[in-house]
């Protein structure tokens, strides 16, 4: 991931498609055109009011109704599908009948089984696809990874606090541990090295119109030997967070977007506004996102590098991003802890 990737393709003449065009789609498209990638072609819902008006925007040339119809007129070196987060699952088999590396958004199904099949039907494209779990290419991710290796971890704790605040999209809100939580568990498994993850005790919370979810809180098991404390109390006035504790050591990412490795205590002796003696935890190592990551929105650019170098190109293998295989673990954990039957 610190390979020092080309920060411009320019020359290479890439041609790719966006289906969508959105908010999200947005991030994508700044980041294609500073790599120097042209957007030849993007296609939004039928009768879409957006696609005129984000062409413009990103000076894309041509403009589809529907996705089929850009796939098969246009020859595209790559796709970025970042349609509407529901959507993306009924596209994900007819999409990889096309051969064409694919960039998708995450969720990218709603269901073990679409992810079975896409794996078992289309091997051949497991190199050839990558998912939008953007937090594994922060810039510290590697040294966060390299520490917890040497680490004997004791317990970790995951705080998901979604916001389901003015939000009126009922299907979206009891997904919402699934279409953005999700991205920490990608995470938690991908620091880890993908271990066996069991929900053992799930408090699953729901409004007081019993309709929609409120968040879950509970248990989890790692490797059959290490608690993993969820609490994923939504609305809650706190930061999306990973701590994983071992012999006096703490590692946290709080927010996600920094890392900071706690050892040992600073003594803080009691004054007369605080009478009582405190001890507070003593910063040993401290990361964050550097300056040309923090123009996008973090994780593209190199996420966006990555896909180009190993799915489009093919001249590094994609160790860091995440694959169809990857996604369908970190699905299963997200739909066992939903209890939603896949």
């Amino acid at each position: 991931m610190n390979d020092s990737p080309s920060l411009n393709y320019g020359e290479l003449g890439l041609q790719v498609g966006m289906i969508g065009c959105g908010n999200i789609a947005g991030f994508h498209a700044e980041v294609l055109k500073f790599l120097g990638i042209t957007i030849t072609s993007v296609c939004g819902s039928p009768n879409s009011l957006r696609v005129a008006a984000f062409a413009d925007k990103h000076g894309i040339e041509k403009r589809y109704g529907t996705w089929q119809e850009m796939v098969t007129k246009e020859k595209l070196d790559a796709l970025w599908v970042v349609a509407k987060w529901d959507n993306i699952d009924s596209m994900l088999l007819p999409l990889l009948e096309y051969g064409i590396p694919i960039m998708f958004e995450k969720p990218v199904a709603l269901s073990t089984e679409k992810l079975s099949e896409a794996i078992d039907h289309f091997g051949h494209m497991m190199v050839k696809t990558q998912v939008g779990y953007n937090r594994r290419f922060y810039d510290f991710m590697p040294c966060v990874k390299e520490i917890l290796s040497t680490q004997t971890i004791k317990a970790i704790e995951i705080h998901l606090p979604e916001s389901t605040t003015g939000v009126e999209d009922e299907k979206l809100v009891n997904h919402l541990f699934l279409q953005n939580s999700s991205h920490v568990i990608d995470l938690l498994l991908y620091l880890l090295d993908f271990p066996t993850i069991s929900p053992l005790e799930i408090k699953r919370h729901i409004d007081s119109k019993g309709r929609r979810a409120d968040g879950y809180n509970g248990l989890l098991m790692m490797n059959d030997s290490i608690p993993i404390h969820l609490i994923a109390s939504w609305n809650s006035p706190s930061n999306f967070c990973l701590k994983f504790h071992s012999d006096g050591s703490l590692v946290e990412l709080l927010p996600i977007e920094t890392a900071r490795v706690y050892n040992g205590f600073e003594v803080i002796e009691p004054t007369r506004e605080n009478p009582i003696r405190r001890y507070k935890p003593q910063v040993s190592q401290e990361f964050f996102l550097d300056p040309l990551s923090v123009q996008f929105k973090p994780g593209f650019l190199k996420q966006t590098q990555n896909f180009v170098e190993a799915c489009i190109l093919g001249t590094r293998p994609n160790i860091h991003g995440a694959d169809l295989h990857s996604t369908l673990k970190v699905t299963d954990l997200c739909l066992r802890v939903m209890k939603v039957h896949s």
